[in-house]
């Protein structure tokens, strides 16, 4: 499986609008409204996230391999992220609410709006509540059939939002905003939150994609490639034009992460090899720099923001200031955390390596 650098890129990409788009209540208000991108960086990790496991899964591989990497993938450096955080800014939450941010749960699912209902204590995580149930559902495709994995998983996915979405509510929408009416008073409840948001089809957007792009091997002529790529584009200028960037979800910027990944892919599959090495790095630093922006931008809203009043200009130095320091942080958490967690994660599926579990 060669390494798409296209797609790579646009992870990193997807990272920095969303930094961009937390940072820009910093900026002066007239600079506001040119540096805010809604719900894009979230939803076209989303959709990156179902297309990468669907692509990296080509080759068998056990159940117990697939869980171990993405653990360690995501849960070494939260944890060390969130015991600095916890420790610092958020020195005065409750223990309980610290417990529940390290094991992914929101902050209010009764009375905030899927899919973030009040996001995580730190933040950004909210999102990797997602990606656990999202990992889990392609685990169990896995194990019921490697080769019809994408279907499998697709299915279970589309039938309990909908189910869901049908038992508590009498009726089923497409808006991500949009989840079972059911009052969570336990935390055994959660999972009917979580499960009935339609912010879980774009894992299956991503999947579909990944699937039609591993097979369709006829090369279409520059010509073609061209008309997919302007065709993308004019949907992206269309919906941004209309409907502006939007939330989060089907009801949203969905339909510019779609397309904008869509773009990405046919390059890396019929155009031509694009190098750079700043944005290489941002795709390798993404998931750092995703976690870590949040509780800085934290720190300096309640020790410096709240405590000064800042020229225009002093405004943007601040912005600026922040970003480069947040790159410079994510590049040091990738190094020492990520990159040996992600080593060690290899080491453990060699050693304890399992036969794929396929009941096909």
């Amino acid at each position: 499986m060669g390494k798409l650098h296209n797609l790579h890129y646009l992870r990193g990409v997807a990272a920095l609008l969303v930094v961009f788009l937390h940072y820009n209540f910093v900026l002066p208000e007239y600079a506001q409204k040119y540096v805010t991108t809604d719900g894009v960086g979230v939803d076209t990790f989303f959709i990156i996230s179902g297309f990468i496991i669907t692509y990296a899964t080509q080759k068998k591989e056990s159940v117990t391999e697939f869980a171990v990497k993405r653990l360690f993938r995501i849960y070494p450096l939260f944890i060390v992220v969130w015991f600095i955080a916890s420790l610092t800014i958020y020195s005065n939450a409750s223990w309980k609410d610290l417990i529940k941010s390290l094991l992914l749960f929101h902050n209010d699912y009764n009375y905030r709006n899927a899919p973030a209902y009040g996001f995580n204590l730190m933040g950004t995580p909210w999102t990797l509540t997602y990606e656990i149930y999202f990992y889990t559902i392609f685990c169990v495709s896995m194990a019921i059939s490697q080769k019809y994995r994408v279907a499998v998983c697709s299915a279970i996915i589309l039938i309990i939002v909908a189910g869901m979405q049908l038992i508590f509510n009498h009726e089923f929408s497409f808006s991500s905003q949009m989840s079972a009416k059911l009052y969570i008073s336990e935390w055994w409840m959660v999972p009917t939150k979580i499960l009935s948001t339609t912010v879980l089809f774009e894992f299956i957007a991503g999947m579909l994609v990944a699937k039609a792009f591993m097979q369709f091997n006829h090369k279409p002529g520059k010509s073609t490639t061209c008309y997919i790529l302007l065709t993308c584009l004019f949907v992206i200028i269309s919906v941004v034009i209309i409907f502006g960037f939007g939330p989060v979800g089907l009801f949203g910027s969905f339909w510019v992460a779609l397309p904008l990944l869509i773009a990405t892919v046919c390059i890396d599959k019929y155009g031509p090899t694009f190098k750079s090495s700043f944005l290489n790095n941002a795709g390798n630093i993404s998931y750092s720099l995703y976690i870590i922006h949040f509780p800085v931008m934290t720190f300096f809203r309640q020790y410096f923001f709240e405590k000064h009043q800042l020229t225009d200009t002093q405004r943007f130095i601040c912005f600026s200031l922040m970003i480069a320091l947040c790159y410079i942080a994510a590049n040091i958490a990738h190094t020492l955390i990520e990159k040996p967690a992600i080593k060690l994660s290899r080491k453990i599926c060699m050693r304890f390596k399992a036969p794929p579990l396929n009941f096909s």
